[in-house]
């Protein structure tokens, strides 16, 4: 899938193209990290299970952690502008695109992309997500 994220980002001849095309690489560079990083852990935990001796803890299922759902909506993030640049409307109008990435173990949540440019004070992002 990264490989596939490249070649569509060297391929794009529009901005929103490579916009979205961007956001697909970095979202799959997360995962890729993420993954990397259970596995990391899995194979240590696999080694201190190896090595531990048998009076070290309690029985593996006193042990696991539970799980439960979380749900994540109306995400909110305030924007702080120059004075010059809002107040005054001087100044070059510079657009950014913004998307929220969540992290939680393993698992990666992201957001739509968002253009934001001065005239805007905050931006929201309504889609929750049941994790």
């Amino acid at each position: 899938m990264r490989e596939g994220a490249c070649k569509l980002l060297a391929a794009c001849t529009q901005r929103e193209q490579a916009l979205e095309a961007t956001k697909s690489l970095l979202v799959c560079n997360s995962r890729i990290m993420a993954y990397m990083s259970e596995l990391q852990r899995l194979k240590e935990a696999q080694v201190v299970q190896r090595t531990a001796r048998p009076s070290d803890a309690g029985p593996m299922d006193e042990r696991l952690p539970c799980r439960g759902k979380v749900c994540v909506s109306d995400l909110r993030i305030p924007l702080m502008w120059k004075d010059t640049e809002y107040f005054k409307n001087k100044g070059d109008l510079h657009r950014c695109a913004v998307f929220c990435l969540l992290q939680l173990g393993v698992e990666i949540y992201d957001t739509e992309m968002v253009l934001v440019d001065r005239t805007l004070t905050d931006i929201c992002f309504e889609n929750g997500v049941l994790l």
